[in-house]
């Protein structure tokens, strides 16, 4: 059975991002909520409290993103610098396209002035990166 994720990410400055991926525990969605688990507020009205996900991972990326996509075993995160596809293992992460290679540095150049749309299959092995 493939494990199912839910991506939050919050902002708090406009150059970096924090992401949390969460893991939901079908156990506790699909129990009944227990009446006795929740407590009172001060208006009367019952709390429940409900533990429905637990944290998966989290990391930082120091760039804003637009948005992020998930992938088999990796994440792929839309930001300003282009496109970062990380490894949620390691958090090991490439960037696309590559600032460290001479031969492209006039294609980054041109990119800077750009902004990540989205990332398609075209085939099996090949994926269009749209700027």
């Amino acid at each position: 059975m493939e494990r199912k994720y839910v991506r939050t990410h919050h902002i708090p400055f406009l150059d970096r991002c924090i992401f949390r991926v969460l893991e939901p525990k079908i156990d506790t969605i699909s129990a009944r909520a227990d009446r006795s688990a929740g407590r009172e507020t001060s208006s009367g009205s019952r709390k429940l409290k409900r533990d429905w996900f637990r944290i998966y991972s989290e990391f930082y990326l120091p760039s804003e993103s637009f948005d992020v996509a998930f992938l088999r075993r990796r994440i792929l995160i839309l930001c300003k610098r282009g496109f970062e596809i990380m490894d949620l293992l390691d958090f090991k992460s490439v960037t696309i396209p590559s600032r460290d290679d001479p031969r492209l540095a006039g294609f980054a150049k041109r990119c800077e002035s750009c902004r990540a749309m989205g990332m398609f299959r075209v085939s099996e092995e090949e994926f269009l990166f749209v700027l």
